[in-house]
């Protein structure tokens, strides 16, 4: 019971990290973006842009970034044992990360989001790009964050 109850605990608590980097990570896509178009003209317009971008991706990229981290956090959590290394952690996670933004490009073609829209951000390749992007970057984090719990974990049994 103590360990499925560990298991949930760490599936939420990376779902959380994972919603809240995945609204940092595309805000800041999105506003790097948007700089060389000339949108902002000096810094405090480009920080002001970011805390508005973080409130626009929360919904998308906080809801399926949380879905797709309490996924990827339970699975890494199962696979804890065999992680003998930071750089084995890494790798698990980069592909989870990665097979996860297919999921979330999917749920977004889905949505009909971005589909009307010729040449954005949300059309096409350019999803999946962005996809990748967010969920890599991501996964880096998760496995910075989170890696002296499961390398730790993976020591003690």
């Amino acid at each position: 019971m103590k360990k499925t109850a560990d298991a949930a605990r760490f599936a939420v608590t990376g779902g959380l990290f994972v919603a809240i980097s995945a609204i940092v990570v595309s805000a800041a896509i999105t506003l790097f973006l948007a700089i060389p178009t000339g949108a902002f003209t000096n810094y405090k317009e480009e920080t002001l842009g970011f805390f508005v971008l973080c409130m626009f991706t929360s919904i998308p990229a906080g809801l399926i970034g949380f879905v797709c981290g309490c996924l990827g956090s339970a699975w890494l959590h199962s696979r804890a044992r065999h992680f003998t290394s930071f750089g084995r952690l890494l790798g698990e996670a980069v592909v989870m990360g990665l097979l996860l933004s297919l999921l979330v490009a999917g749920i977004y073609r889905m949505l009909g989001w971005g589909a009307n829209v010729r040449d954005s951000l949300f059309s096409g390749p350019w999803l999946l790009l962005y996809c990748f992007t967010t969920g890599l970057l991501c996964s880096i984090l998760f496995a910075i964050v989170f890696a002296q719990t499961l390398v730790q974990k993976s020591d003690t049994g």
